[in-house]
């Protein structure tokens, strides 16, 4: 008992630190130092043996998924092709969806489903793209006098299935992809085509109906956009990239990925390779892009500091008595069907972390192998540890809502009623549509 209170007082303390800023890999300690002491485990061993160990052995599995990532999205943002396919896909859909208000609102929510899908379906890191598309979005709500507060949901809610969709080469997808495979099971970025189809398709839909709706209520209720300080930039660019040379390094790696089994590392490397060439008038010579390359890898620096610290912190998590009481709690109260138990543990996981990553960092490594023991197929396992990851990852402590909200200068309770609907609520009910087609078909 005394173990699953300090847990739970781990997580709190996690959540809190979060919550007022604190450094999320300092968190990460303090955390995992609370649980040490709720065990009864030796302190210092478990901070700079247990800690480290667990948090390095996940980062190997990521980095070179991640760093890649990081420097092509870099490279679209800084040399202004993210921006130029954002101009053009919109103008083709404000053509095609008319002039008034409705068609309109069309062409902007199916611009931000487009540009979002292309950018993360390309292999761009999904915490880069929230900051490359929320200028997008903002400039869209103003043009329709809608007010700025669904920047973050529009932002996050629209794409959330391009995280999960089979095929993504997102860490959603690609990272349970290692850890089946890892545990003796078998899968592939496509595995439980069917239900990661059908529960994707939803999360799509849901969404962009749930947003024309409540859109098109505040702009009769006459709400409109308040400029924010925050408000970037809508400079033309002088020499945009040409569009269709800007899709060549995305869907070079969604081929690589997808039709060749390429390692998404080695596949992100070539496409930001390409990009570089591509792009090369955009930059101010070698030094240029040798500096834009730079950028992307001090990013992703500190984000793979703090993978480090949660994924150690879930490493220990997953070691004491505790974490085994509540799986075993898990696994006796859903009776014979352990994928709702696999979902429900990713489910509360990610909740703890406010992480999806995280989630899946700390639940899939150790229920994987208990599942796939039981006889249950390792897509499967992929599929609904995916997609269940998508559901509590949006908190209100999300490191990349907190962040977002400050680049645009707006406060959590003004904006996270839409966020919960589009990132929580829908995506907890394709859970429940993976969970069945799976546990139908496998």
């Amino acid at each position: 008992m005394l173990s699953i209170i300090g847990i739970i007082v781990a997580v709190i303390v996690m959540m809190l630190l979060y919550y007022y800023d604190f450094q999320p890999f300092f968190a990460g300690v303090i955390a995992t130092a609370v649980l040490a002491l709720f065990n009864g485990l030796p302190l210092i061993q478990t901070l700079c043996v247990d800690m480290v160990s667990g948090g390095v052995n996940v980062l190997g599995m990521i980095f070179s998924m991640t760093l890649p990532g990081a420097v092509l999205a870099q490279v679209y943002n800084e040399s202004g092709a993210a921006t130029a396919m954002a101009v053009t896909i919109s103008g083709w859909f404000e053509k095609i969806s008319g002039t008034s208000f409705k068609g309109r609102l069309h062409g902007a929510l199916l611009t931000i489903e487009a540009i979002g899908a292309v950018l993360l379906l390309g292999g761009m890191n999904g915490f880069v793209v929230l900051f490359a598309t929320y200028p997008i979005v903002l400039s869209l709500l103003k043009k329709l006098d809608l007010p700025r507060r669904y920047v973050v949901a529009l932002t996050m809610g629209v794409t959330c299935w391009c995280n999960i969709v089979p095929g993504s080469p997102q860490m959603y997808n690609a990272l349970v992809v290692n850890f089946v495979n890892s545990a003796g099971g078998k899968t592939t970025s496509t595995g439980a085509l069917v239900p990661g189809l059908v529960s994707a398709a939803f999360m799509a839909v849901a969404s962009y109906v749930y947003f024309y709706i409540v859109l098109s209520r505040d702009h009769a209720k006459g709400l409109v956009y308040v400029a924010g300080k925050n408000d970037p930039s809508e400079e033309a660019m002088d020499n945009p990239p040409n569009f269709f040379l800007s899709l060549l390094p995305l869907i070079l790696v969604f081929v690589l990925y997808n039709a060749f089994q390429m390692d998404l590392g080695a596949a992100c490397t070539l496409a930001f390779l390409l990009a570089l060439v591509l792009f090369r008038k955009n930059f101010k010579g070698a030094k240029g892009m040798m500096d834009c390359v730079n950028r992307g890898v001090e990013f992703v620096s500190v984000t793979l500091i703090i993978v480090i610290a949660i994924a150690g912190f879930g490493s220990v998590l997953s070691s004491t008595s505790g974490f085994s009481a509540i799986t075993n709690a898990l696994l006796s109260a859903t009776g014979n069907n352990p994928l709702v138990a696999l979902a429900i543990a990713v489910v509360v996981l990610v909740g703890i972390q406010g992480n999806g990553n995280g989630g899946l960092q700390i639940a899939v490594p150790v229920l994987a192998p208990i599942f796939l023991k039981m006889g249950v197929d390792g897509q499967a396992i992929h599929r609904v540890s995916s997609i269940a990851a998508t559901t509590l990852d949006s908190l209100p402590t999300n490191q990349g809502i907190i962040t977002l909200l400050a680049m645009v200068g707006m406060k959590q309770r003004d904006t996270y009623g839409p966020v919960f609907v589009s990132t929580v609520v829908i995506t907890s009910i394709a859970t429940v549509i993976c969970v069945m087609l799976c546990s139908m078909i496998y």
